[in-house]
């Protein structure tokens, strides 16, 4: 009993002489400004609990700069808010002892989306480059523009009266209608009509957007922490797998190739560099290459359709000129 607990003496000594040793080093480095929180080891994880995590990290930049690290955790995170320091952090190679861009992404790939990072190196530009094909201008106009504009002229001719007896709350009422509106007719296009009809989707997508950003920073238990975020990411990473396996068994060639979550996962398939990625890896990051492209196609579109919807209804000269053109 005695040498465990001297034991257990010897080791605390031994982590709070190695985080002392973090600081001073810091210091005598010229590091961006670290806030260590109140306890030793700890560091700012009490902090970032009371406060959430967003809001310490901008009262971290009130008060240290638009440069600073935190430490949560035993984890060094260190936060750049002004674009011309990033040269000084991430170049393409290693120069200098930065940081490689692509490197630094990493973790956030499998938090976010569960892709593997040997996979993600792989595969990424040969994915990227065939989905930039399917959506460059001319091809994004032939096959998607239009089937996207008819999907939505028919949600908004079926759905309105029905949606508008939901709430009183006029601004509730329209973002509710153009998130279901977005959603329905992009995910109809790009992943069949199936995934747009499927019960829990959307709201799956919308717990998981809504607390994405949070989840991406490397807290330790991010299971424990924000339950909520992992249950939705499972979820649709297996509702995606499911719909794309009764795509491909149910659909006909030409309808089955024209979806963007086929042109996809054929890239992924395709890919002539991931010959060394085990199929441990490949097979759990399939859902996740279908995941973020999901999330891709409605994280952004979502907000500004609405707030250009906003716009619209807040300037009359501009609302007219758009029926005009319609």
């Amino acid at each position: 009993m005695h040498w465990l607990l001297l034991y257990s003496l010897v080791a605390l000594a031994a982590l709070y002489a190695r985080w002392l040793c973090a600081v001073l080093w810091a210091k005598a480095m010229r590091h961006p400004p670290l806030e260590t929180g109140l306890l030793p080891l700890v560091g700012a994880t009490l902090q970032f609990a009371r406060h959430m995590p967003l809001r310490f990290v901008q009262m971290c930049r009130e008060r240290l700069g638009d440069t600073f690290t935190i430490e949560v955790g035993g984890r060094m995170m260190t936060f750049l808010f002004d674009p011309e320091t990033f040269p000084l952090f991430f170049h393409r190679g290693h120069q200098d002892g930065s940081v490689s861009f692509s490197e630094a992404t990493l973790p956030f790939l499998d938090r976010g989306f569960g892709v593997v990072p040997d996979d993600y190196f792989a595969r990424h530009h040969f994915v990227l480059q065939g989905i930039r094909e399917k959506l460059c201008p001319r091809e994004l106009e032939r096959q998607f523009c239009e089937a996207v504009a008819a999907k939505q002229a028919e949600f908004f001719e079926h759905e309105w009266r029905f949606r508008a007896a939901e709430t009183d709350v006029e601004c509730d009422l329209m973002r509710d209608v153009v998130r279901c509106g977005v959603f329905w007719s992009s995910v109809s296009v790009f992943f069949g009509d199936r995934a747009a009809n499927l019960d829990g989707l959307m709201d799956d997508l919308v717990a998981f957007d809504s607390q994405f950003e949070t989840a991406l920073a490397p807290f330790p238990l991010l299971s424990w922490i924000m339950p909520d975020f992992v249950r939705a990411k499972e979820s649709l990473r297996s509702s995606l797998a499911r719909i794309v396996q009764t795509n491909k068994a149910t659909l006909r060639g030409a309808d089955h190739a024209k979806l963007l979550s086929t042109c996809v996962l054929d890239k992924v398939d395709a890919c002539p560099d991931a010959a060394d990625v085990s199929r441990a890896a490949a097979a759990k990051s399939r859902p996740g290459w279908l995941l973020s492209t999901l999330w891709a196609s409605e994280a952004n579109a979502i907000p500004s359709t609405f707030w250009s919807i906003c716009y619209l209804l807040s300037h009359p000269s501009a609302l007219q000129r758009a029926r005009d053109e319609v």
